[in-house]
């Protein structure tokens, strides 16, 4: 099995995954995960990963375009 996750913490991923039945299955092969960083998708200066809201009220949103990005380099990974 493969999995590719996408994620703007990746050290948060390498205690979990590296313990347990997840550590077994990896080492054993049945199990192909991939952490990748959504800021190596950002190209501007300050590797900026969101954006304002545009409707009232507070937060902040990911920007499209470093998720798309990924998502496009991954399934052209994926199709070889």
């Amino acid at each position: 099995m493969k999995i590719d996750v996408l994620t703007l913490f990746p050290a948060m991923f390498a205690g979990p995954l590296d313990e347990s039945i997840v550590k077994r299955a990896r080492k054993a092969g049945l199990l192909d995960l991939q952490i990748h960083n959504l800021r190596d998708c950002a190209h501007d200066r300050h590797k900026t990963w969101m954006t304002v809201r545009l409707a009232a009220g507070p937060g902040m949103l990911l920007k499209p375009e470093p998720i798309f990005e990924a998502v496009e380099k991954l399934a052209a990974i994926t199709r070889g």
